[in-house]
């Protein structure tokens, strides 16, 4: 099995106070991958990096999501 690691950026959770980021990678409209292990860079608030477990060469789409409301979907 291959991991992956995936980095992207967002809101950061500390200026918010709290809160849950969640992200998805998607074929189409189907859920190809959900990252796991997701910690926000301790000196580039708002980098994000997660994993993602041998899925197929392709292009998808990354879905973030802050307790469970969408806030970015790149086209």
């Amino acid at each position: 099995m291959v991991t992956q690691t995936i980095t992207f950026d967002t809101v950061s959770v500390s200026e918010i106070e709290s809160g849950t980021v969640t992200a998805f990678l998607f074929s189409g409209t189907t859920l190809a991958a959900t990252l796991a292990g997701i910690t926000e860079n301790a000196t580039l608030k708002g980098r994000y990096t997660g994993t993602v477990a041998d899925i197929a060469a392709g292009t998808y789409r990354l879905v973030i999501k802050f307790d469970g409301i969408t806030i970015s979907e790149p086209e």
